[in-house]
């Protein structure tokens, strides 16, 4: 009998999705969902980000490249706008009240139609977006916060300290581990992200030319 049971060296740990949460610690979870993410050339993301100086929403497919389409609005903005970024260039469209904020001669020449600002490309830089993914993972404090669904497919809840708040993540049992949602909370920063579409193909085309007009303020 004693024979029979071998030694300790030879269990391995199961691979099946039924046990990767019993079977990983959390940090090791959240580190397979922090790199299935940093491997992706393209997602579509819905965020809502908080500090000092505001909020800001984003609704916006985006790619490695830096082009992107969606929805924008930053603080100072009263409404989102349409927005796209095309080969390092942005465009922005916006009702007439979205542009009344900047005075009545703005929403007459902007109301409708693209207009290029040369400032706020760096919305879509995808280093940027996927900058929570780089995040320092604690080896000691990082925790399982129990399980769940996302869009219909299982998850698992780990969350790890940060500055003044802490990080959660929602990662993907199946393989690749990709984080369907993240937030952060209890910090000067925090917000929620909700991310689908992985690697699938973002398509951005500029506007046609005779739509777009140079913002002059």
């Amino acid at each position: 009998l004693v024979s029979g049971c071998g030694d300790g060296d030879d269990l391995e740990t199961p691979e099946t999705e039924e046990a990767y949460a019993q079977y990983h610690s959390a940090p090791a979870i959240m580190a397979d969902g922090f790199d299935a993410m940093l491997a992706l050339d393209s997602l579509h993301l819905r965020a809502e980000l908080r500090d000092a100086g505001g909020t800001t929403i984003m609704d916006l497919s985006l790619g490695r490249d830096g082009d992107c389409l969606g929805r924008l609005q930053i603080p100072g903005w009263d409404e989102p706008a349409d927005f796209v970024v095309a080969e390092g260039r942005d465009y922005v469209r916006g009702s007439a009240s979205f542009w009344s904020a900047s005075g009545d001669d703005a929403a007459e020449r902007y109301a409708g139609r693209w207009v290029s600002t040369g400032e706020l490309a760096s919305y879509c830089d995808f280093e940027a977006r996927m900058a929570p993914f780089t995040r320092a993972i604690d080896a000691q404090l990082t925790s399982k916060d129990g399980g769940g669904e996302v869009d219909g497919a299982e998850v698992v809840r780990v969350s790890t300290p940060t500055r003044g708040g802490r990080l959660r993540a929602w990662v993907a049992v199946a393989e690749p581990h990709h984080v369907p949602r993240l937030e952060l909370t209890g910090g000067r920063a925090t917000g929620e992200l909700v991310l689908s579409a992985f690697d699938e193909p973002v398509n951005v085309e500029a506007p046609p030319s005779e739509e777009v007009v140079e913002f002059t303020g």
